[in-house]
């Protein structure tokens, strides 16, 4: 009972017969949809910083508000479906946008990244495979000098390290002696070690 109740003034306002001036506010608001729509297509293949989804929402905003004035009911639902659908749309287009050979290019990817190593007559060399973490008590050399980051040579691979404190010169044997945001935290090797 109370929901029709509720539903009444909708279906009133529904009920109510537009003029024919305001059919003028119809077109209007299916020429901003079709505009807006336009607008959320090319943002994702035109690099406008924001501004063509900027243009997209108040194309939108001024669609539902062109809606209003031609009926607050067909405004009602008209909002309601734009607003509730929105997310969605937008989901949708960039699952389907990252699938295509434009958002492929786009969206970086680590074998994308690569930018190959090439000896000196130009020939392609393959680049070292990832190996496991340096774990604890692995010993290397400072291949550069560690203020308190640089790299270390462990086994003939360079990897980030960050020095437990102060400064490691280069060429010094170094000790893991833990990790820090998945580097690993080196130290000095004393003498007596």
């Amino acid at each position: 009972m109370s929901a029709i109740l509720l539903g009444q003034p909708l279906l009133v306002a529904l009920q109510q017969a537009p003029s024919a001036a305001d059919d003028t506010y119809l077109f209007v608001a299916i020429g901003l949809l079709v505009v807006g729509l336009v607008l959320f297509v090319l943002e994702f293949f035109i690099p406008s910083g924001g501004l063509l989804g900027l243009l997209t929402a108040v194309a939108m905003l001024g669609s539902i508000g062109s809606m209003f004035a031609f009926s607050t009911g067909w405004g009602l639902i008209y909002g309601a479906v734009l607003l509730a659908s929105a997310p969605f749309a937008i989901v949708q287009a960039i699952k389907v946008w990252s699938g295509s050979a434009l958002g492929r290019r786009a969206i970086l990817s680590a074998e994308a990244d690569r930018v190959p190593r090439r000896d000196e007559d130009g020939d392609e060399i393959e680049a070292p495979r990832p190996r496991a973490p340096i774990g604890k008590g692995t010993v290397g050399t400072a291949a550069t000098v560690l203020r308190p980051v640089g790299f270390v040579e462990f086994d003939g691979v360079r990897a980030d390290a960050v020095a437990e404190s102060g400064f490691i010169a280069e060429g010094e044997r170094v000790i893991v002696i833990g990790h820090v945001d998945g580097q690993p935290k080196v130290r000095a090797v004393t003498t007596g070690h």
